[in-house]
This record gives structure tokens, sequence and C-alpha cells, in this order.
């Protein structure tokens, strides 16, 4: 039995991949069990002579207790942090959904938008700021930005 794990994980040989394990290994009977996120699968190709498989995804403890493994013990608070802003975004996605249906609001909210000047112009100060409190305008900027989160968590 032969095992790939994530041959989604090099785009660069993932065709190549696919076309060895299907017309290779298949074709002269070999077993093997190969691993991708869903949307990588080029299903044609497995449709008729394989056996595909969803797994279900991991419940939140079980995505905490794989996360807190990977990062060992350092700044666990991330994870913490990680897992309210999932759930603030779920949050937003909800409550987008309960206004999408009504058209008239849906607009009035996505028009709301404090940084256009009324000569149609963007405000400078509506810039967002990096964490040191001065405006984001260059890549060095958002690489300072990387580095200060890496020292932080």
């Amino acid at each position: 039995l032969i095992i790939l794990d994530g041959i989604d994980e090099a785009p660069e040989l993932r065709c190549m991949i696919e076309t060895f394990l299907a017309e290779n290994l298949a074709r002269n009977g070999h077993r093997f069990v190969a691993t991708t996120r869903p949307e990588a699968v080029r299903s044609g190709l497995y449709r008729h002579r394989f056996v595909v498989l969803d797994l279900a995804p991991y419940a939140e403890d079980q995505q905490r207790a794989v996360l807190s493994r990977q990062i060992r013990g350092q700044n666990q608070d991330f994870v913490t942090h990680l897992f309210n802003y999932i759930h603030g975004l779920r949050e937003m996605d909800r409550l987008y959904a309960e206004v999408e249906s009504d058209a008239g609001t849906l607009l009035q909210i996505e028009s709301f938008d404090t940084t256009v000047l009324p000569n149609g112009y963007y405000d400078p100060g509506g810039r967002q700021v990096s964490a040191l409190g001065r405006p984001i305008e260059s890549v060095k900027d958002l690489r300072e930005i990387a580095q200060f989160v890496k020292t932080a968590y």
C-alpha cells in the first residue's frame, strides 16, 4: 500500500503525480491512498476507477488540540485569539446573511464608507495603520508588521 499525503501541497507537480498514480500505479494493480484538499481534485480522472472519500471536518476542540500541539506551548494565547477571531468572522457572516435578503439595508451598509471625501477622493487619514500607529504605505511597512507579529506571537 502506497500512501501519498497532501499531493495538493506541491501544485507544480500535482498534475504529474496524479497522472502517474492513475496511468501507472493503478493500471499496474498497485494500491494507494492519496490525500488532498477537495478543490484540488480532478474528479474526471478519478470518477470511474477510484473510490473518493470526503473526510468530516474537525470539530473545534479537535482543531484547537492540533494547533496547540503544532505550536508546542509557544504562546497558547495565540490559539485563543485565533479562535476568537474565527468566531467573530462567523458572527459577521451570520449577520451579513441576515441582511442579505434586504437589498435596501445591504446597499446602505455596503455604501457606508467614511474614507471617501465629498470630492470622491479617499481621505488619507482613513488609511490602515500599523500596530505602531503609522500609515501602511509600502512593502517595508508590511514587513515591519510581519516582524512585529512574529515577535508578539
